[in-house]
């Protein structure tokens, strides 16, 4: 009796737990949920945020993401969706966004806020594993939160309160989770304006032979184009929009007979335009001439245009007429060529203020303390007062001539502009100006041809997107949205 005891003993000692230990957390999350509501009652729960603080919103390359941090990047794409007026309440969310899945509208904005917290999990370990050590990051939070507490003190509440009422009341955004929210995003907007800063360049070799492969995505077409409108109602039906159409083109063409060169192209344009186009050629104004790049060709007009005024067998004085459910556009070529007119790229430090014999002193003592371009970014990252351009280290790259140009320029503006473009100027350079709130140290980087800065920016793009495509491709770089956490923390 006694063996048979133990036997039964050793049995239950040795028998597997029923309830998994990640089924045990959630049970326990969820009784921690509840006490606090049956001792606290709901309203506590949902002042303090606490569902939106201890639930995971999404599980992203092996991270458990709390629902407060996800809506904090949901807000974000919220308001850039609500500015271009894709949607314009929280009532729009139910609504759907893709027929084919049943997807809603709010799905798909949180699908795009766990993405954006992908790329920032993601650069923030990769800048972990490089050693990279952001500077610009923690500055601007902690500029930021300043701002905050000073605009919730002048409103005379907290800025805890503040953040409740832009982000909602159980959003569970406290001053402390918006700071560590916001450094990871910045270090991460950091690192990757580090790896496009000195990752993808190109020798004068390689960029040689990057254009032999693809001349028509560097070289640049002059041409006269003027799109005839076709008129139609929205409620068109097809048939009405192809008469539109026809009657587009008529126009079109009766500009393209009417040209043998252009003044005669631009003049039949006016005539086409009509009184409601006068005040676009006025002063003998030209609004159809153009000089641009296949891409912005593209985007100027469409697909067509680009790839007839780019075709290779193209030459000087063709014309044509291209038609689209907009209208009728008549085209006519005058050259294509490499663009070799100067684009430079330059750095700043901005000091503000209204002591400028103090803030220049500052100034001087910083250019005298630069060694190279790294200490001078470093130097930007930690004092400018521009914060919208110190997390790229100052940087604006290939400006042009045309670009630098303004109606009103300032006394500061055309200084900038003479020593930008000036013949003798080279890398490393500096130049301090002074203005009315305060005073910029320049930094000179580059100069090169408009086509070779075209290509060097496509390369960077290209380059860093196949690198960060293949980070998030890699195993275990997944995520996961539990919209039920989400759906039952947000309020």
């Amino acid at each position: 009796m006694e063996n048979t005891k133990k036997k039964i003993s050793s049995k239950k000692n040795t028998k597997k737990a029923v309830v998994k230990s990640t089924t045990k957390r959630k049970l326990l999350i969820a009784g921690i949920i509840t006490f606090i509501v049956i001792v606290c009652g709901g309203y506590m729960v949902v002042q303090t945020g606490l569902p939106a603080r201890v639930l995971t919103g999404a599980t992203v390359a092996g991270e458990n993401v709390k629902v407060n941090e996800i809506n904090y990047h949901f807000v974000e794409v919220y308001n850039m969706y609500s500015q271009y007026g894709i949607v314009s309440s929280k009532k729009d969310l139910t609504k759907i966004w893709d027929t084919t899945t049943g997807q809603t509208y709010g799905e798909y904005l949180y699908d795009s806020a766990v993405k954006n917290q992908l790329n920032i999990i993601l650069l923030n370990k990769e800048a972990k594993k490089a050693g990279f050590v952001a500077v610009a990051a923690t500055r601007k939070v902690d500029e930021y939160i300043q701002s905050l507490r000073d605009y919730a003190k002048q409103q005379k509440t907290t800025a805890d309160t503040v953040l409740k009422k832009q982000y909602g009341i159980g959003s569970g955004m406290s001053v402390r989770d918006l700071k560590a929210f916001m450094t990871r995003e910045l270090i991460a907007q950091e690192y990757s304006e580090y790896l496009k800063q000195t990752n993808y360049t190109l020798t004068e070799e390689q960029m040689k032979a990057t254009y032999e492969a693809a001349p028509a995505d560097y070289d640049s077409v002059t041409y006269n184009a003027y799109l005839v409108p076709a008129g139609y109602e929205t409620t068109a039906t097809a048939a009405q929009i192809a008469t539109a159409v026809t009657a587009a083109k008529v126009k079109a063409q009766a500009i393209i007979d009417a040209t043998a060169d252009i003044k005669t192209f631009r003049d039949a344009s006016a005539t086409a335009a009509g009184t409601d186009g006068t005040s676009s050629f006025a002063d003998n104004a030209d609004p159809t001439h153009y000089t641009t790049t296949k891409v912005t060709t593209g985007s100027t007009f469409n697909s067509d245009v680009a790839d007839y005024l780019f075709s290779a067998d193209r030459k000087e004085g063709d014309k044509t007429v291209i038609t689209t459910d907009a209208g009728a556009i008549a085209v006519y070529f005058q050259t294509r060529q490499l663009d070799t007119s100067a684009t430079v790229s330059y750095r700043s430090l901005l000091l503000s203020g209204t002591d400028i014999a103090k803030l220049k002193t500052t100034a001087e003592g910083y250019q005298a303390s630069v060694k190279d371009e790294a200490s001078f970014i470093t130097l930007v990252k930690k004092y400018s007062a521009d914060s919208a351009s110190s997390i790229a280290g100052g940087l604006t790259s290939n400006v042009t001539a045309k670009s630098l140009t303004k109606d009103s320029p300032t006394a500061q503006d055309t200084a900038l502009s003479d020593w930008l473009l000036s013949a003798d100027r080279k890398a490393d350079d500096m130049l301090i100006i002074e203005n009315a709130d305060g005073v910029v140290l320049y930094y000179f980087q580059k100069s090169v041809p408009a086509w070779e800065a075209t290509l060097l920016t496509g390369n960077v793009n290209t380059a860093y997107n196949a690198w960060y495509t293949a980070l998030a491709a890699q195993s275990g770089n997944e995520y996961k949205i539990n919209m039920g956490a989400i759906e039952f923390a947000t309020y």
